[in-house]
């Protein structure tokens, strides 16, 4: 015997029941959206479980974090001072370096002495004398008195001072003696001059 097809009342028309039919499919399609939604929502809560703890951590440390940026700020401001310092280290090297360049010059300026002084060139008392040096021979030569004058300087330069040029041009050579400079030409000078002496003799502390 065939089996029974259970019959339902319902208030709708028929137009509206065909629209029902025709709108199940959407219904079922809002279902299953419904149920994926759940499984996510449930995942999620599965994710925030495991991760608790470090959900925790980071309310615990939210402080710490959100001052990370003013503490970034802080270390480069650090980096850039000590930038600036080891820039000053640097040019403090750099003095230091030129006061012991400066110090070994007059350490070694205190081996010497440096004395100057002019004496006047007598256009008389010139005499016979014999003096080569190089390829000239001097025949003339004056002795001119010079206080400060020594025997054994290290050095002796000479410089036009005042009075006839030519007369200092004439003049070529010059020896030192305690108290006396002795000069020397090819012929005896005509005007009178002055001329410039300077010794350097061994000072208090050369060995």
């Amino acid at each position: 015997m065939a089996e029974e097809i259970p019959k339902y009342r319902s208030s709708l028309t028929g137009p509206e029941l065909d629209e029902a039919l025709r709108n199940i499919g959407q219904v079922q399609d809002a279902v299953e959206r419904t149920e994926a939604a759940a499984q996510t929502a449930e995942q999620y809560g599965q994710i925030v479980e495991q991760n608790q703890s470090a959900i925790q951590a980071i309310e615990n440390n939210l402080d710490v974090i959100q001052q990370a940026p003013q503490a970034a700020q802080d270390a480069q401001k650090a980096a850039e001072q000590a930038g600036d310092q080891a820039t000053a280290a640097a040019g403090s090297a750099a003095d230091a370096a030129e006061s012991a360049r400066k110090a070994a010059e007059a350490a070694e300026s205190a081996q010497t002495v440096v004395v100057p002084y002019i004496i006047d060139v007598p256009t008389t008392g010139w005499t016979d004398g014999s003096l080569t040096w190089g390829d000239t021979t001097y025949t003339r030569t004056c002795t001119a008195t010079a206080e400060q004058a020594t025997a054994s300087p290290t050095s002796v330069s000479m410089s036009y001072e005042g009075g006839d040029y030519t007369a200092y041009c004439g003049i070529a050579l010059i020896d030192t003696q305690d108290g006396s400079v002795s000069l020397w030409a090819t012929a005896d000078p005509v005007a009178e001059c002055q001329i410039r002496i300077v010794e350097v003799r061994p000072g208090a502390n050369a060995k």
